[in-house]
């Protein structure tokens, strides 16, 4: 075999390896597209605080199911509703001394969206999460 022939094969297989990869990052697209992004913090006559992470979904196929939202770190379950064809998630992150019993685990992730198809574990990145101001209860 010829250097122009096994340059050409790795070319083939490189090309071939790119391309799934490509199809396995942006499978996602296909499960749900993402309407909006955002979180907002909040305080409750100063002896509650916390964030909300909130995230706004159409398309959302019928087989997903939502697990949890990792945020700065910390990994909480997602809330989901659903109201004229948008499926709303929310996660909530609260100090531990609120009186809502949230479960929450740290975790060395990046800012993700954890979600099951057909059985699967899939992550989508959550990038650029815009912050709205802060409300006072």
């Amino acid at each position: 075999m010829s250097s122009k022939d096994i340059v050409f094969s790795l070319l083939v297989i490189f090309h071939i390896f790119y391309a799934k990869c490509n199809i396995i990052k942006d499978k996602s697209e296909f499960f749900f597209k993402v309407q909006d992004t955002y979180y907002q913090s909040w305080v409750t006559r100063k002896n509650e605080k916390g964030t909300n992470i909130i995230m706004q979904l159409v398309q959302v196929h019928q087989e997903v199911r939502f697990d949890s939202i990792v945020f700065r770190g910390i990994q909480m379950p997602v809330f989901t509703s659903e109201k004229g064809g948008v499926v709303t998630l929310k996660s909530i992150l609260v100090l531990d001394i609120s009186k809502i019993p949230i479960v929450k685990k740290f975790v060395d992730k990046p800012d993700q969206l954890v979600y099951h198809y057909k059985g699967n574990l899939y992550v989508y990145p959550l990038k650029n999460i815009r912050r709205l101001k802060t409300k006072y209860f």
